[in-house]
Parts: structure tokens; sequence; C-alpha cells
């Protein structure tokens, strides 16, 4: 089931977490970056990045997600939006399309547990270049390793 993108009510405080993966393939690492966002404001009320060994693209950005939900969980955030620019990862956590890679699964349930803490979780796919903020750290992690 494909979710919308959520409407901005004036004055309302709501909570949008971004998240992005990458992965250096000739040594098998990955990156990622998880940032939660306060609205109507847009302040940033914690991010994160992280490395991840013997990773797939695909490990990274759950792993992104994982670190996103984190973030939500220790804030206290009750109603969570989610975006993310890997249209599988995204599709996967909503149901669209199945998740059959065993440790994709592992990661998928993790979070599905992790989302399970909050009130209301939706995820939503955005293009790239609106995921700036994540994919700097990301890439920030990579760097710094």
């Amino acid at each position: 089931m494909a979710v919308g993108l959520p409407k901005v009510i004036k004055g309302k405080t709501a909570y949008y977490a971004t998240f992005d993966g990458g992965v250096k393939l000739t040594e098998r690492i990955g990156s990622f970056g998880a940032i939660l966002w306060r609205l109507p404001d847009w302040t940033i009320v914690a991010a994160v990045q992280g490395v991840v060994e013997d990773a797939t693209v695909n490990v990274a950005e759950y792993h992104g997600c994982l670190a996103a939900l984190k973030l939500a969980t220790q804030n206290n955030v009750g109603t969570l939006d989610v975006f993310g620019d890997s249209r599988l990862i995204i599709n996967q956590l909503q149901d669209v399309i199945q998740c059959k890679h065993p440790r994709l699964q592992v990661l998928k349930r993790t979070i599905q547990s992790m989302s399970s803490n909050l009130n209301n979780v939706e995820y939503h796919h955005v293009k790239r270049m609106w995921n700036a903020p994540a994919d700097f750290l990301a890439n920030a992690a990579m760097s710094s390793r």
C-alpha cells in the first residue's frame, strides 16, 4: 500500500525522520546517516551517522532507517513520518514488495519491532536530491572511518 506524502499543518508539531545509506563496494563497508526533524520550524532534534561492515547498499539503507527509528524512540516521538530515497527499502517497509534476502528480513523485523514503540509510523519515498542532509551524514561517516 503506497502512502502519500504527509500534510504539514500550520502551527502543529510533527516529527519527520530522514535516512540514507551507502556502500564502498571495493571494501564492502557501508555507512548511514539519519536525522530527526521537528516541524513546523524544521529543527534538528537529533542526528547520527555510522558504519556497517560487510554491507551492501540495502543493508546500509536499512541501518539508516533503524537509526532514524532509534532517534525517534529516544526522543519520545509518538507519530513519525520516515523519508528515504531507496525505493526498494521503502516499498519493503510498506509491504508493497516482499523482502526475500535473509539479512534484510532480520533488519526489517527489527525495524517493525522498533516501530511498535511509536503510536504511528509511515514510510515515504523521496527523490535523492531531497534527501541531501542524510546523504551528507552517510558520506561523512564513510570519510571519517
